[in-house]
């Protein structure tokens, strides 16, 4: 419920003058339909602020000279005296007309009302014998239900006493007051005229006549305002729209000028029927459309008599820009790596056509039908480093967004070479040897992993070859692997190398001899396996029992030495003596 009043301050600020309803604190035309106030008397409850906004840089140039008028239009609907008019006759000489044909006015005014005068129908903001140059503009401004047609005359003058004049008259849609405001008099001694006359000049309001020098209206605002039944609409919210797919709350409010209690309904589904929502505040939805488009909203004030205001508004429905809804996963990556990442994006509305372009970008990086980026950072030095990535995204109404990120290219430290622990150009008794080594180093802090081959050829190729899986790094600074199954008697060749997860370190190699039984004496004289000194005189058939290990002998040999024998009783282990590295 509204108790108070809008007030238009300027031509684009609205603001509520709280206070008790409009009685006419100040007076009325003979017959009641107007009253008036000014700013002089801020206890009057309708008293309206003082805020003069020139359009003198934004509006339309209207007649020059002396005792010139043009017709223009109004821009909207507006009622003087019961009557609804869409153009005014703009006379230089201060005030306007709603009968087609009025004349200028020339050359001073006559007292209000006066029925057959000179003129009527008439709003007079300083009706004398003005000049002039190029300066009286006119501008219609805002938003429906709400616009307001401004008619501004900028430094006019008087023809022969006084200063120049800057003062406006503003027509406000919906509530049909008028306001006059004045930014400087001129102090003038020449006769002038303030007010408002009804079409036949049968009644209306004089709010001043005389000479200027004699009152002080610059910095001053005057209202007239109908004393209708009915409430009057008017929109609080600036400019009001809603982005598509979204919502967007809008205020309106309404005044009664004899005080009625106000309800303010809303038709938001187009049905005619204003059963949608109450209040001055309301949210509307632009799901499911498509902006830039427009929505129709109905709005009804009514009184408990029956009397009502009701206005369609036409709301914009804008479009809004597409978002990119999707992240990179990866933003450092190494050389020679492929990096992807997947671009989504969506539109509020669901219904404009999107399309990607990625304006910055490394050379190198394609961009698919899908909307895959992918680039694979080449094997140089030059590569290391930030490459700055734009992503932009454009829906079919011109709204972008875009997405700026860095990738970071890093050069890889490969792990150092793991160091050969056991067994290491020796002799091994065992079938299955664990193979040692001294846990690797990362420079990165990569996590390691660890990869064993055999191979008793040495070539490692082909089916002879016995690897491990990735074998996870030994705690203690010592990783080892043991073969999966017994080897044979006779020499391996052995490798290992470390992998951080990205590339492998240097290979660690080796040899050891499975052997089975007899004595060493000496130690090998070559790398194949040459002559040993001291070497085995003995040896125990494959298969035959012994006390801790599985032996084999030349063919036809039988055990011959008191060695051999011992190492059969398992009484003389055989330690065979480390051999130099080849």
């Amino acid at each position: 419920m509204m108790q108070g009043r809008l007030v238009a301050l300027g031509i684009g600020i609205f603001c509520l003058v709280s206070g008790s309803p409009a009685r006419a604190f100040l007076g009325t035309d003979t017959s009641g339909d107007y009253a008036y106030s000014d700013s002089l008397h801020p206890t009057d409850p309708d008293s309206p602020a003082h805020a003069f906004t020139s359009i003198a840089t934004t509006g339309t140039l209207g007649p020059t000279g002396d005792d010139t008028t043009s017709t223009v239009s109004i821009g909207f609907d507006f009622e003087f005296y019961g009557t609804v008019y869409t153009s005014v006759v703009i006379s230089t000489n201060g005030f306007i007309g709603f009968n087609p044909g009025t004349g200028s006015g020339c050359c001073s005014p006559q007292t209000i009302p006066t029925a057959g005068g000179t003129m009527d129908n008439f709003v007079a903001a300083l009706w004398s014998d003005l000049s002039v140059t190029s300066n009286l503009y006119y501008q219609t401004i805002g938003t429906a239900p709400s616009r307001r047609f401004v008619v501004e005359w900028n430094n006019a003058r008087y023809l022969s006493s006084g200063g120049n004049v800057t003062f406006q008259i503003v027509l406000v849609e919906g509530s049909d007051e008028i306001y006059l405001h004045y930014q400087s008099d001129g102090d003038s001694t020449r006769a002038t005229g303030i007010g408002i006359e009804n079409n036949g000049g049968t009644d209306g309001i004089q709010y001043f006549n005389g000479n200027t020098n004699t009152i002080d209206l610059a910095n001053q605002t005057v209202v007239f305002f109908p004393r209708r039944d009915a409430p009057r609409l008017s929109m609080v919210t600036t400019d009001p729209s809603v982005p598509e797919g979204g919502t967007a709350e809008i205020e309106v409010t309404a005044v009664d000028r004899q005080g009625d209690p106000v309800t303010i309904s809303w038709d938001l589904d187009g049905d005619g029927a204003y059963d949608d929502a109450t209040g001055e505040t309301v949210t509307l939805s632009a799901a499911g459309l498509d902006g830039p488009t427009t929505m129709n909203v109905g709005i009804q004030a009514s009184d408990p008599g029956g009397h009502t205001d009701e206005r369609v508004v036409e709301i914009p429905v804008t479009n809004v820009a597409p978002s990119i809804t999707s992240t990179p996963a990866e933003l450092s990556i190494l050389r020679g790596f492929e990096w992807t990442y997947l671009v989504e994006a969506a539109d509020p509305a669901a219904a404009d056509v999107l399309s990607l372009s990625v304006p910055t970008k490394p050379t190198g990086m394609t961009v698919g039908a899908d909307w895959t980026l992918r680039w694979t950072p080449p094997e140089t030095d030059e590569v290391v480093g930030d490459h700055e990535v734009v992503v932009r995204v454009v829906d079919d109404d011109g709204g972008s967004v875009d997405q700026t990120f860095s990738i970071t290219v890093v050069p890889n430290t490969p792990p150092t070479e793991p160091e050969i622990v056991s067994p290491d150009r020796v002799n091994v008794m065992e079938r299955r040897p664990p193979l040692v080594v001294n846990n690797c180093t990362d420079a990165d802090g990569d996590p390691l992993t660890y990869h064993f081959e055999l191979d008793p050829r040495g070539t490692f190729m082909g089916p002879e070859v016995i690897a491990s899986d990735a074998v996870a790094e030994g705690s203690g600074g010592q990783t080892s692997w043991t073969p999966p199954t017994d080897l044979e008697v006779r020499r391996y060749y052995w490798r290992v190398w470390c992998n951080d997860g990205i590339v492998d370190g240097r290979r660690a190699s080796s040899w050891f001899e499975v052997r089975g039984g007899g004595s060493d004496a000496g130690t090998d004289t070559g790398v194949d396996g040459g002559s040993d000194a001291g070497a085995d005189s003995g040896g125990v058939v494959e298969g035959e029992a012994t006390t801790g290990c599985s032996c084999r002998t030349q063919a036809g040999s039988r055990p011959t030495s008191l060695l051999a024998a011992l190492a059969l009783l398992g009484l003389l282990g055989f330690v065979p003596r480390r051999r130099g590295r080849n």
